[in-house]
């Protein structure tokens, strides 16, 4: 059974928010292209959520742990912005 070249170029669905994410998921919700910015915001923030399965070659982290970071940093940035 071929594939056909729509099925390759289709784009992935954004997992529910109970779901799993992968590095390029987790990209996305930073807001980078590059799903490297995960271990860069990893490196550069210490309190950047880890993931769940860090020692495979496609380490998941929980979507609320990654929103609830996000949500934690927009707010302190708003903060110091009203400050």
């Amino acid at each position: 059974m071929r594939t056909k070249a729509s099925e390759l170029s289709a784009p992935r669905r954004s997992p529910a928010p109970g779901e799993s994410l992968n590095r390029q998921h987790v990209a996305a919700m930073l807001g980078f292209t590059d799903a490297r910015a995960t271990d860069r915001a990893m490196a550069k923030h210490p309190d950047f959520p880890r993931p769940f399965h860090p020692f495979s070659r496609s380490p998941r982290w929980r979507r609320v742990d990654v929103q609830d970071w996000i949500n934690r940093h927009a707010q302190a940035a708003q903060e110091r912005g009203a400050a």
